[in-house]
């Protein structure tokens, strides 16, 4: 029988650390946002970039290399391999992709008009004065600009991945709450199309409206949240030297499978938080 997310739409989300879409960069943020529009909910899964796994016809590796490698295989190949990674090893068969590099998402919150992001935890860092004026970011609800966000998704000067992972859930929710509040749902399609130039994807305009109609409809109560962490990997140095993190497979695949019984995800955050 069919495991939950594979009764699901998949849309594989993915930020390049690449300023220009056509340069082949390392895909670090990877999620995967499951849609189930039968039942009315959604959830957002994040992979860490540095799970070591084996990439269908490369052997092991990290992966974010898997886009890069299937690129230079040959060109286009990059997301079906990346697609065929997370399918083999996580049985997450994909729909659609959105990949967008960092400077998109800056335009994306500009257009905005900026969001409101909720900081969890104290995050200290000597470049996050550059951005916010000051050396930690306190716990409280920040309204950031689009340069501001990004840096507050990617820094990891002084935390993880899984807390960079956790981060970039919380943007991706004050993004939804921006489009909710400011009722801009309408506007969806039109922001679509002014930003076409810096986002790449086989989703056509109606499917984005669609999306966005039915993520509008969606309570915070109906967003369950996962990301993949201690203990679902643990630390190891590959043979290179290499750090990386083992995945726990049938762990994560039970954690996967009862992704419909967790918290919502502000909650699981929340209960997450593990501050560094």
């Amino acid at each position: 029988s069919l495991r939950p997310l594979q009764r699901t739409h998949n849309i594989l989300l993915l930020g390049t650390d690449q300023r220009d879409l056509e340069y082949i960069g390392r895909t670090d943020t990877i999620m995967v946002l499951a849609v189930d529009q039968a039942n009315h909910r959604a959830a957002l899964v994040s992979f860490p970039r540095d799970v070591y796994l084996p990439i269908p016809g490369m052997g092991y590796n990290r992966i974010n290399v898997a886009y890069p490698f299937g690129e230079e295989a040959k060109k286009g190949g990059g997301l079906p391999l990346l697609m065929s990674t997370i399918d083999k090893n996580f049985g997450i068969p994909i729909d659609s992709y959105v990949r967008i590099d960092f400077s998109g998402f800056q335009d994306v919150i500009d257009a905005l008009g900026g969001v409101d992001v909720v900081v969890d935890c104290p995050l200290y860092d000597e470049l996050i004065y550059r951005y916010f004026n000051t050396y930690t970011l306190e716990p409280g609800t920040y309204h950031m600009n689009g340069q501001q966000a990004l840096y507050y998704a990617r820094s990891r000067k002084t935390t993880s991945d899984f807390d960079r992972a956790r981060r970039q859930q919380r943007v991706l929710l004050a993004i939804r709450k921006r489009v909710l509040d400011g009722g801009l749902v309408p506007r969806v399609p039109a922001l679509w199309m002014a930003l076409r130039d810096t986002v790449d994807t086989n989703m056509n305009p109606a499917d984005i409206a669609e999306l966005a109609k039915f993520g509008a409809g969606l309570d915070g109560k109906d967003l369950s949240g996962l990301v993949i962490r201690y203990p679902l990997v643990t630390d190891w140095v590959t043979p290179q030297g290499g750090m990386v993190q083992l995945p726990d497979l049938p762990a994560i695949n039970n954690a996967l499978d009862n992704i419909w019984n967790r918290a919502p995800l502000p909650q699981t955050n929340d209960e997450e938080k593990l501050c560094p």
